[in-house]
């Protein structure tokens, strides 16, 4: 039998200084880098357009906000507006109820005073009566 021969597979090295090696490595650290910072900048534009539409947002917001507070503050004035009209309407009645108030004493003074003149005037009559020989007796 033939002696057999160990057959060694072709195998390439590549010594470690070589500069293929490091311009493989080189390439490849910058291709690593590329796709490392494209994504951040993918990430950062990303970002960006998330902090405008927020902003968008916060703006449409804060217009929302001033427009109530517009109409908050007009219907305060208009509110106060109704309560001046009716303080001026309560005074004007508060007056009425003093004119009132006062006329109601005169005219309770003015009823006393007759009823004692009336008081009087009946005495009197009575008194009157009684000294007259007048009579409604038919006798």
């Amino acid at each position: 039998m033939p002696p057999m021969y160990k057959l060694k597979p072709p195998h390439m090295s590549l010594p470690p200084n070589s500069p293929l090696l490091t311009i493989i490595s080189f390439g490849l650290g910058l291709l690593l880098l590329g796709g490392f910072l494209g994504g951040e900048l993918a990430k950062k534009r990303q970002d960006k357009a998330e902090i405008k539409e927020i902003q968008k947002q916060q703006n449409e917001l804060l217009s929302k906000l001033e427009e109530s507070r517009k109409i908050a503050l007009q219907n305060e004035q208009r509110a106060l507006a109704h309560i001046d009209s009716i303080y001026q309407v309560l005074d004007v009645l508060a007056m009425q109820e003093l004119n009132v108030r006062s006329e109601i004493n005169r005219l309770r003074d003015e009823l006393q005073r007759k009823r004692k003149a009336l008081v009087t005037t009946k005495s009197k009559l009575s008194e009157q009566s009684k000294k007259s020989t007048f009579s409604f007796k038919n006798d």
